[in-house]
């Protein structure tokens, strides 16, 4: 990746920008190859999902995560590259994809401050080919470059545009286009348009996928396999199906969410069909930055408390239920075994804590390492995904048999969404706790952990405790 100095783009008026245009146009003719142009530039207070309420297509890829509490949020809206892949090999192509772009990138800007720089968001299926249902509407894996990026930290904000030149580009249209998305997106903040959010969530009935006795039987099923000893856990999900009275706005339920829900990432990735897959999910796979990799082992669920007494009464029954636990373990031992397949020797905390969410707590285990082979992060992806916390184990008998159990595309449910930029670092969250959005339809997803001692209705009232969290804010 070029980076060029501000004596390239002296002013920052239009006179300057075109003549750097020009100068990337010499670049593209000289290697006989497009190049694209990422501008980064600090701007004051925005809110990237007010840029994203203001810019938002229906049909056009965005990606966009926030984690309140943390102060951090960033959105790429439309595309300026992108690209989809299949396959055993998903994670590899996506790579392969970002590293030719990044040799024919020439980036302007302080690229010291944070979420500047050519960024890439991906979204991955939980299966890495295509379901036999056809439901989703999302491919195995999917990149892109945004045309736009808007982002916040508590110390910064800042917005990229992203173009693509080459030998054929008219450089005086392009002037336009990068000037007026960087005039509109500096002069955003919260006060010029408010995105409206109704006090309450509409009442649904939910529509059970499979018939109300579904899951029970579903769990009934993985139990008969654990006895025969086929897996020693598989996590199975449900599906509810909510039809609105008026059409849903996605951006409404984003909103609401991370209003709700301030410990937990907000996201929402939408492919160019008018399909929103959103999210409020406590999972994390991982999280890449300066070499300092992090992530988190979460499975063993109980509800809050309707009182501090009765909440901690709850947190220390889920700390010593001997299945629960073993659950637990089982993803800790599972993360712990795959990093060290790739050469990567972590550490996990000494014992293991609650995670507090609004309506649920849950077990958590904190991993971390230092990278000292070079691991790209989307090897660490391909190496954790799918942890034992969605998906089982053994994990390759355990997929299968959810295919088999099962009765829906899972599509992006449990999945991966995130990005990664040049410089290696990055976030790659699961995909739980979630829903994928159309105009009038919503389909909401929820899974369990199930393991020797696993009682059915027990785990169907888990997947109530966690579909609550969506009922009432979609």
């Amino acid at each position: 990746m070029e980076v060029v100095s501000s004596t390239l783009f002296p002013n920052k008026d239009k006179a300057s920008l075109e003549a750097f245009l020009r100068y990337c146009h010499s670049v593209v003719l000289q290697k006989n190859n497009f190049q694209l142009v990422s501008i980064s530039l600090q701007v004051p207070h925005i809110d990237p999902l007010l840029v994203l309420a203001s810019i938002h297509e229906k049909n056009a890829l965005h990606c966009y995560i926030e984690h309140p509490e943390e102060g951090k949020a960033t959105i790429g809206a439309e595309s300026a590259l992108s690209a989809t892949f299949s396959g055993k090999d998903r994670f590899a192509k996506v790579k392969a994809f970002a590293e030719n772009i990044i040799e024919n990138t020439i980036a302007f800007g302080d690229l010291t401050a944070a979420f500047t720089g050519p960024h890439f968001f991906t979204a991955f299926t939980f299966f890495d080919d295509l379901e036999s249902r056809k439901e989703n509407s999302f491919a195995p894996a999917t990149v892109f470059v945004p045309l736009w990026q808007a982002s916040k930290t508590p110390d910064s904000c800042s917005v990229v545009v992203n173009i693509v030149v080459d030998k054929d580009s008219d450089i005086p249209q392009l002037v336009e286009k990068v000037w007026a998305a960087h005039k509109k997106l500096s002069a955003m903040n919260q006060d010029t348009f408010p995105l409206a959010v109704p006090e309450q969530a509409e009442v649904f009935q939910p529509e059970e996928v499979g018939g109300e006795a579904y899951f029970e039987n579903a769990v009934r099923t993985a139990i008969i396999d654990i006895e025969k000893a086929k897996y020693s856990k598989i996590v199975l999900a449900r599906a509810v199906d909510l039809k609105p009275k008026k059409p849903f706005n996605p951006l409404v339920s984003l909103n609401r969410l991370r209003k709700n829900f301030t410990n937990c990432y907000t996201l929402s990735f939408s492919n160019e069909q008018g399909k929103n897959f959103i999210a409020a999910t406590p999972e994390k796979l991982l999280t890449v930055s300066d070499n300092e990799f992090t992530t988190h082992a979460l499975a063993g669920s109980a509800p809050r408390g309707k009182t501090g007494v009765e909440d901690e009464a709850y947190g220390i029954a889920l700390l010593n239920s001997k299945k629960d636990i073993h659950e637990h373990q089982l993803v800790v031992d599972a993360i712990l075994q795959n990093l060290a397949n790739i050469n990567v020797s972590a550490e996990k905390s000494e014992q293991p804590v609650l995670l507090k969410l609004r309506n649920v707590q849950h077990i958590k285990t904190s991993i971390s390492a230092y990278l000292i082979n070079g691991q790209h992060i989307l090897d660490l992806v391909s190496a954790l995904h799918p942890t034992p916390a969605v998906g089982g184990t053994p994990v390759d008998v355990a997929r299968n048999s959810i295919k088999e159990i099962e009765n829906f595309d899972r599509g992006l449910y449990a999945g991966v969404i995130g990005w990664f930029d040049y410089k290696n670092n990055g976030q790659m969250l699961v995909a739980i706790r979630s829903a994928l959005m159309e105009e009038h339809r919503a389909r909401l997803f929820a899974g369990a952990g199930i393991v020797q001692g696993s009682d059915p209705y027990k785990e169907k009232a888990e997947t109530d405790m966690k579909l609550q969290a969506l009922l009432l804010n979609i």
